[in-house]
Protein backbone atom coordinates (compact mmCIF):
# COMPACT_ATOMS: atom_id res chain seq x y z
CA UNK A 1 0.00 0.00 0.00
CA UNK A 2 1.04 3.80 -0.75
CA UNK A 3 1.39 5.87 1.92
CA UNK A 4 1.87 9.62 2.54
CA UNK A 5 3.94 10.65 5.79
CA UNK A 6 4.07 13.65 8.19
CA UNK A 7 6.35 13.61 10.65
CA UNK A 8 7.37 15.71 13.19
CA UNK A 9 4.15 17.95 13.03
CA UNK A 10 4.69 20.41 16.69
CA UNK A 11 1.57 21.58 18.27
CA UNK A 12 0.71 23.65 21.07
CA UNK A 13 -2.02 22.06 23.44
CA UNK A 14 -3.53 21.16 26.89
CA UNK A 15 -3.01 17.86 27.23
CA UNK A 16 -2.20 15.76 30.77
CA UNK A 17 -3.79 14.50 34.04
CA UNK A 18 -2.24 16.74 36.58
CA UNK A 19 -3.29 19.75 37.27
CA UNK A 20 -0.49 21.50 36.66
CA UNK A 21 -0.77 19.98 33.09
CA UNK A 22 -3.94 21.19 32.84
CA UNK A 23 -2.75 24.98 33.55
CA UNK A 24 -0.39 25.14 30.44
CA UNK A 25 -0.27 24.26 27.05
CA UNK A 26 2.31 21.77 26.37
CA UNK A 27 4.29 20.87 22.73
CA UNK A 28 3.81 17.74 21.56
CA UNK A 29 5.11 16.30 17.93
CA UNK A 30 2.79 13.75 15.58
CA UNK A 31 4.31 11.77 12.97
CA UNK A 32 1.31 10.96 10.57
CA UNK A 33 1.11 7.79 7.84
CA UNK A 34 -2.24 7.84 5.77
CA UNK A 35 -2.24 4.53 3.63
CA UNK A 36 -3.75 5.54 0.14
CA UNK A 37 -3.75 5.05 -3.49
CA UNK A 38 -1.32 7.24 -4.98
CA UNK A 39 -1.39 5.39 -8.39
CA UNK A 40 -3.33 8.03 -10.18
CA UNK A 41 -1.56 11.14 -8.57
CA UNK A 42 1.75 9.39 -9.91
CA UNK A 43 0.67 9.38 -13.62
CA UNK A 44 -1.25 12.52 -13.43
CA UNK A 45 0.40 14.70 -11.73
CA UNK A 46 -2.15 16.28 -10.55
CA UNK A 47 -3.21 17.36 -6.96
CA UNK A 48 -6.79 16.60 -7.56
CA UNK A 49 -5.86 12.79 -7.90
CA UNK A 50 -4.21 12.52 -4.14
CA UNK A 51 -4.80 13.94 -0.39
CA UNK A 52 -3.31 17.56 -0.08
CA UNK A 53 -0.86 17.16 2.74
CA UNK A 54 -0.88 20.75 3.48
CA UNK A 55 -4.81 20.73 4.21
CA UNK A 56 -4.14 17.48 6.63
CA UNK A 57 -1.24 18.85 8.43
CA UNK A 58 -3.43 22.15 8.99
CA UNK A 59 -6.40 20.53 9.69
CA UNK A 60 -4.77 18.22 12.61
CA UNK A 61 -3.02 21.42 13.79
CA UNK A 62 -6.22 23.32 14.50
CA UNK A 63 -7.66 20.13 15.96
CA UNK A 64 -4.49 19.31 18.02
CA UNK A 65 -4.50 23.66 19.01
CA UNK A 66 -8.23 23.29 20.37
CA UNK A 67 -7.62 20.41 22.10
CA UNK A 68 -8.34 19.81 25.87
CA UNK A 69 -7.99 16.13 26.30
CA UNK A 70 -6.17 14.42 29.54
CA UNK A 71 -4.80 11.32 27.30
CA UNK A 72 -2.82 11.06 24.74
CA UNK A 73 -4.82 8.11 23.38
CA UNK A 74 -7.71 10.47 23.14
CA UNK A 75 -5.89 13.13 21.36
CA UNK A 76 -4.60 10.17 18.84
CA UNK A 77 -7.99 8.91 18.15
CA UNK A 78 -9.49 11.94 17.66
CA UNK A 79 -6.39 12.64 14.75
CA UNK A 80 -7.15 9.16 13.37
CA UNK A 81 -10.75 9.95 13.00
CA UNK A 82 -9.91 13.55 11.15
CA UNK A 83 -7.69 11.35 9.18
CA UNK A 84 -9.98 8.21 7.89
CA UNK A 85 -12.98 10.66 7.53
CA UNK A 86 -11.32 11.28 3.91
CA UNK A 87 -12.75 8.22 2.07
CA UNK A 88 -9.37 7.72 0.08
CA UNK A 89 -7.27 7.01 3.47
CA UNK A 90 -7.80 3.25 4.05
CA UNK A 91 -5.86 3.14 7.22
CA UNK A 92 -3.77 5.67 9.38
CA UNK A 93 -0.72 5.65 12.28
CA UNK A 94 -0.70 8.68 14.77
CA UNK A 95 2.23 8.44 16.99
CA UNK A 96 2.24 11.22 19.27
CA UNK A 97 5.23 12.28 21.20
CA UNK A 98 5.23 14.67 24.55
CA UNK A 99 8.55 15.50 26.34
CA UNK A 100 9.03 16.07 30.19
CA UNK A 101 6.08 14.35 30.88
CA UNK A 102 8.10 11.45 32.96
CA UNK A 103 10.59 11.96 35.68
CA UNK A 104 13.12 8.85 34.90
CA UNK A 105 12.77 9.50 30.84
CA UNK A 106 13.00 11.97 28.44
CA UNK A 107 9.52 11.60 27.25
CA UNK A 108 6.74 9.32 26.07
CA UNK A 109 5.21 8.10 22.82
CA UNK A 110 2.08 6.66 22.12
CA UNK A 111 1.11 5.34 18.74
CA UNK A 112 -2.18 3.98 17.14
CA UNK A 113 -3.19 2.30 14.04
CA UNK A 114 -6.35 2.43 12.61
CA UNK A 115 -8.29 0.76 9.09
CA UNK A 116 -11.55 1.98 7.89
CA UNK A 117 -14.66 -0.23 9.02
Amino acid sequence: MDSINIFDLKADCVIGTRPEERQRRQTIALDLTLECDLAAAGHSDDLSDTIDYAAIEEAVFQLVAASQCRLLESLAQQVADLLLADPRVFGCSVRITKCGSLRHAPGVVVVINRRRE
